[in-house]
């Protein structure tokens, strides 16, 4: 299929686009088509063409948690970073899907509101953070997200609220619902001074506890409860445990990080290399926080 004949009339497209340039793992074969949409009219032309040639889609907001196979990503891959505007008014923020959690939560403390300081260290964007009920530091944005604007797959944009929502813990009804093209936060008054005082604080805390500096996609396992995994998976000596160019980060167990030619298969293969010595020595099933997309490379088979 010539996807530059059907494409490349459309801004902000790439043909055949190494996904390891968007991920914050570093990580991952190539996009067919990749595209970065600046505004629904231009994401419409996209999906319309999408469905007119019967190609899949795949939607990503910072890809922060995302971890693509070594074949790539079949079909076309719309990233919604340029999806960006912030509206404040009262106490109420209105923001694109792809502006950043930081650039959310330094317009708000701007604004003199507080509330997203927990999430302003997290290397998602404010769409990405609600479709998985992001969180840290006893925050998640259930707690100040109030409504979503979505384009279902019938075409129609539609804004969903308070229960709509769905949220749980790292998930949301969201996730099975469209593509959030804005979302509609719920902040308090506070002073500028406090909220830049609390980021800078959780950003301290990050720095001191989590390998900022490698390559990664973030907490790889979830909860398991009251039972932190990157506890179990120190205590039982993994630090350090390296597969190809994957490790567990020697800072934070919870981590897996790239050391700099790291490939999906290495991550992966590691990542069920502690599962399994943590079922065996705990009896505890860890499951992955991180979404893992694409294909496997069939060359390397």
């Amino acid at each position: 299929m010539d996807y530059q004949k059907i494409f490349g009339d459309l801004p902000g497209v790439l043909f055949n686009e190494p996904m390891s340039r968007h991920t914050t793992f570093r990580i991952g074969g190539g996009a067919q088509v990749f595209a970065t949409p600046a505004s629904e009219g231009e994401l419409e032309a996209l999906l319309q063409k999408a469905k007119l040639h019967n190609l899949p889609v795949t939607i990503l907001g910072n890809a922060s948690n995302i971890l693509v196979r070594d074949g790539g990503i079949p079909g076309l891959v719309i990233a919604t970073t340029n999806l960006k505007k912030i509206e404040i008014q009262g106490t109420t923020v209105l923001a694109g899907a792809g502006n950043s959690l930081y650039q959310v939560a330094l317009a708000a403390a701007e604004a003199g509101l507080g509330g997203l300081e927990f999430a302003a260290g997290i290397p998602g964007s404010i769409g990405g953070a609600a479709f998985m009920n992001a969180g840290a530091y006893d925050g998640s944005m259930e707690q100040v997200v109030k409504a979503v604007r979505l384009r279902q797959e019938d075409g129609k944009y539609i804004s969903l609220v308070g229960d709509q929502l769905g949220f749980c813990y790292r998930k949301s009804a969201l996730q099975n619902s469209g593509i959030i093209t804005a979302v509609l936060l719920q902040l308090q008054a506070a002073t500028k001074e406090a909220v830049m005082a609390k980021i800078q604080e959780l950003a301290q805390k990050r720095s001191t506890s989590q390998p900022l500096n490698m390559p990664s996609a973030g907490s790889v396992f979830k909860h398991l409860g009251d039972i932190y995994p990157a506890k179990v998976i120190d205590e039982l000596g993994l630090k350090g445990l390296a597969v190809g160019g994957a490790q567990v980060s020697e800072k934070h167990a919870g981590f897996i990080v790239n050391k700099g030619n790291a490939k999906a298969s290495d991550v992966l293969e590691l990542v069920e290399i502690v599962k399994t010595k943590v079922k065996e020595e705990r009896n505890l099933e860890l499951k992955m926080e991180i979404v893992v997309l694409g294909e496997d490379n069939k060359e390397a088979k």
